[in-house]
């Protein structure tokens, strides 16, 4: 017979007309415990006692569900038909409204807006959610009942609908389990209120449970063995029907007491029976006839309990027996095989080579280990080489799936993907969603599969070996598999994701069960790739910890792990020491000055170039002018005066001249006139002067003598950034942190932060857009290699007022200015501070208000220990007793030393210690 889908939910609304108003102040667990033909019967919400609201609720539900309609008159007065419940927002709004004109709302002030609040949309939701299930599921159901309907479709398959959080462990291990509509025992099961079920044969099938069921036909269904061709499949409503009024029929003495006291007069209960009063249905279910009384049934001695589900056809050990059913093609030789002892159908294929079929089933055992959903397989040894068998497995390619799917759908199977994309980076899988996006199935409960997983590990998805450099301990796929430039088909599905997203995908991975899984040939090169994973996403949630946005997370953490690859560091000492505490001037354990930060003996080797020399100078003159002028003296290091003014007979040569030279020199003239004009006056400043770069400055040395420096300027250069950024940025900064360079510097940094109260920044002078325009996307990807290299050198170098465990900084800054700091001598408390300020890591270098911070390594954004000219062992900011570090300090606490008094010079590593 053809069969036509009935009117809408014509018994949906009758099993929704059937409940009865309950008001109760019983908590979720304790309806749970209700018989369940009671709670069947009842249109309750737990801790509501509001009969009116229940009653309001079951009939809005009734008028959705219904498609109800009513005549309204328009604003132009006009009359119309709509429909008098269109939406589940419309039931939240209106349901709201009455909830709060009934005086209800949280039992709890901190319940506001939380499934606890019945006026919450959370709360409203989840009723209209359950309500419309139970209603529309029973409907189905009941149809399916009908004999025509179970002619024709007598079983039903149990699927998994949606992805939960923590699904129940039966309904995992039977998720995709088929039985007959009739195998009751089974479905109630399934909604065992044990398991936090209905008690019912049909869903929902528990809160938040994620299930549901599809319809089987009879082909299928006799197919495996369900029943025999002709074999009628007989409704269980009644049997159902005598499981509820067992449920309430025959009750024990002490139960009638408990529903008496809960229920009071809502509840009638005779001859060992119970039904809601007024429910006549509830009554004859209960096994009390309307008209005559009869003793209800005895209940059976114990529920009658599910059978075991029979598993999948077990793997053959004779291959030689598998028929050809068709060939899949692709480049393995892949094809659809069948055992004819068990009906099983397996995907065989053989592979380009034996090592690489071999490799693949190791990445399927990898992704196994991981809880990645891969296909049940096996490996056979036999005298030709390997073969790989897998299950087969219904669905569709991605590809296909993507071609009629929904864009919910495309988003939702593209989201299930992407859960796992962490492994397919830490596996290196290349080619894991396929050329033609056919590398991952589909399932009918739309769960993907990845079902060809060669281009995992040593090998790419045709056989050819991956070089030493392709595969190693560095997982540049986290981004490869992301950049439509390198993979554009992995790009369609792991795009969106975040560096977060990520970061808590990598801790999810359990690296035990994984290394165990694992050959012992290939652990080495997992434990690196996990390890430098790990390591990156701890820094990424510490970016987020710390106000950055994702953006930046990604970018940085892309660079440490590209530096990583590159051996950027690897000459960097792992400790740095001081003589004494306060000094500013740090000596690995060979004695040597920052270790090979900077580049060793180059004082004496190879000299800072002209325009460094003349800039440092000048620097050097115009910071005692303004630094004693700040004071209100002029006691000036005259010897750093007259070293400046050695200089102008030469800098008025340069600027007659032309050359290369003029206009630095002509700059550093002008300065040099202002010093003049301001010495002697100390309500005058000199104004703020930055360094003017000559192209071609730079310093030499091979690759054995390359200072950790050059090599991170190498990093910067080659992978689209430029060092001269950064060293402009070093030498403004040094002369004033309101520079231009400086203010660019800042607002990049603005512009990666998030959630930080514009109170809590101070600002001055300009934005620094002509300097980021001059540089364009170089400015940024600079900075982002840049803050790489600075989280790398924190986290790899051991120094007084480094906690590495807590991944702090101590930060001494001097506010010369008494009303700057807000908080008092011995206090805690936040104030303004730049974007990107200058502080002392060591030693105070100024007098006034003296603050400590301890500052996340995310915040710092620089440090002195570098040099500002690669090769020429130059200082990085102005002079090393600065001791500076650059950082973002808004947002941090501070302690107040106080005023004119030292801090600490010996802190220590352990930055709970810092701050009293």
């Amino acid at each position: 017979m053809q069969l036509v889908k009935p009117a809408p939910f014509k018994e949906a609304l009758q099993k929704l007309g059937q409940r009865t108003p309950i008001a109760a102040d019983l908590s979720s667990y304790e309806w749970s415990q209700v018989p369940v033909a009671l709670r069947e019967r009842a249109m309750f919400s737990a801790h509501v006692e509001s009969l009116k609201f229940l009653q309001r609720t079951r009939d809005t539900i009734g008028d959705f569900l219904g498609a109800t309609r009513e005549q309204l008159t328009t604003p132009d007065g006009e009359i119309t038909d709509a429909l008098k419940m269109g939406s589940r927002a419309q039931f939240v709004d209106r349901m709201r409204e009455l909830a709060i004109s009934e005086g209800m709302g949280p039992l709890e002030p901190e319940d506001a807006g939380t499934v606890r609040d019945i006026t919450s949309e959370q709360r409203l939701g989840l009723i209209f959610d359950i309500q419309t299930q139970a209603a529309t599921r029973y409907g189905n159901w009941k149809q399916g009942m009908d004999p025509d309907v179970l002619d024709e479709f007598p079983a039903q398959r149990f699927i998994r609908e949606v992805g939960v959080e923590k699904p129940r462990r039966i309904h995992d291990e039977n998720e995709g389990e088929v039985r007959l509509k009739s195998d009751l025992a089974f479905w109630l099961a399934m909604n065992d209120p044990a398991i936090g079920g209905f008690g019912v044969p049909y869903g929902p099938w528990g809160f938040n449970s994620g299930m549901g069921v599809e319809d089987v036909d009879r082909a299928e269904a006799e197919s495996l063995g369900l029943l025999t061709p002709g074999e009628k499949v007989e409704p269980v409503e009644q049997e159902f029907n005598d499981h509820l009024k067992a449920s309430v029929s025959g009750l024990d003495p002490d139960l009638q007491e408990v529903l008496k006291s809960r229920f009071g007069d809502q509840i009638k209960i005779e001859d060992g029976a119970a039904w809601w009063k007024g429910d006549r249905a509830g009554k004859r279910q209960a096994g009390v006839a309307p008209a005559t009384r009869q003793k209800a049934p005895e209940p059976p001695a114990e529920p009658p309990q599910p059978p075991e589900p029979a598993g999948p056809p077990p793997f053959p050990s004779d291959l030689s027996r598998l028929e050809v059913m068709r060939r899949l093609g692709g480049s393995t030789g892949a094809e659809l095989v069948r055992d004819p002892a068990t009906g099983g159908i397996f995907v065989r294929k053989s592979g380009n080579s034996a090592a690489h079929l071999r490799e693949e089933g190791t990445a399927n055992d990898l992704y196994r280990a991981m809880g990645v959903p891969v296909p049940e397989g096996r490996i056979y040894e036999g005298p030709g080489g390997p073969v790989q068998l897998t299950r087969y497995q219904e669905g569709k390619s991605l590809g296909d799936y993507l071609k009629t799917a929904s864009p919910a759908e495309q988003a939702a199977v593209k989201a299930r993907i992407a859960e796992h994309f962490a492994a397919d980076a830490l596996l290196g899988n290349w080619d894991v969603a396929g050329m033609g996006m056919d590398n991952i199935l589909v399932g009918p409960d739309g769960t993907p599969l990845r079902i060809d997983n060669g281009g995992s590990l040593r090998f790419r998805a045709q056989g050819a070996a991956k070089t030493a450099e392709e595969w190693d301990g560095h997982a540049m796929e986290l981004w490869t598999l992301r950049d439509p430039k390198a993979n554009a088909q992995t790009a369609q599905i792991f795009g969106t994701l975040d560096a977060f997203q990520i970061a808590r995908q990598i801790q999810r991975i359990d690296g035990q069960a994984l290394l165990a899984a694992a050959p012992e040939e290939l652990r080495p090169v997992l434990s690196a790739r996990l390890e430098n994973l790990r390591a990156i996403a701890a820094k990424s949630l510490e970016f987020e910890a710390t106000n950055f946005v994702a953006k930046h997370a990604d970018e940085v953490g892309r660079h440490m792990m590209g530096m990583r690859k590159a051996d950027t560091f690897a000459r960097l000492a792992p400790e740095l020491k001081q003589g004494k505490p306060g000094d500013v001037v740090l000596h690995d354990k060979d004695g040597f000055a920052f270790d090979h930060l900077r580049t060793v003996g180059a004082k004496t080797a190879s000299a800072p170039s002209k325009d460094e020399a003349y800039y440092d100078a000048v620097l050097k003159a115009v910071k005692t002018v303004n630094a004693h002028h700040a004071k209100g003296d002029t006691q000036y290091n005259q010897a750093t005066l007259d070293a400046a003014a050695k200089l102008v007979p030469e800098l008025e040569k340069l600027a007659a001249a032309p050359g290369p030279f003029q206009g630095m020199a002509k700059g550093y003239l002008q300065t040099l006139a202002h010093v003049e004009k301001a010495k002697g006056d100390v309500s005058k400043s000199v104004p703020k002067f930055e360094k003017i770069t000559v192209k071609g400055a730079g310093g030499t040395g091979t690759e054995a003598t390359k200072s950790v420096t050059q090599t991170l300027a190498d990093y910067i250069n080659s992978n689209g950034g430029s060092w001269d950024i950064i060293a402009e940025w070093a030498a403004a900064q040094g002369g004033s942190s309101a520079s231009e360079s400086s203010n660019a510097a800042s607002a990049f940094f603005l512009e990666r932060l998030q959630g930080i109260s514009k109170s809590e920044i101070w600002a001055s002078g300009g934005s620094g857009a002509a300097v980021r325009k001059l540089w364009g996307e170089k400015f940024e990807r600079t900075w982002e290699m840049f803050h790489a290299g600075v989280q790398e050198i924190l986290a790899r170098t051991e120094f007084n007022g480094n906690d590495a465990d807590a991944r702090m900084i101590r930060i001494l800054r001097t506010e010369q200015s008494k009303g700057t700091v807000p908080f008092g001598k011995g206090q805690k408390g936040r104030y303004a501070r730049r974007v990107n300020a200058s502080g002392s890591v060591f030693a105070p270098v100024f007098s006034g208000t003296t603050t400590v911070t301890a500052v996340p390594h995310t915040r710092i954004t620089g440090t002195y220990f570098l040099e500002r000219i690669p090769g020429a062992r130059s200082d990085f900011f102005y002079g090393d007793h600065e001791n500076e570090f650059t950082y973002i300090g808004p947002g941090l606490e501070a302690y107040n030393v106080g005023w004119h008094v030292k801090p600490d010079l010996n802190p220590g590593t352990d930055s709970t210690k810092w701050i009293p």
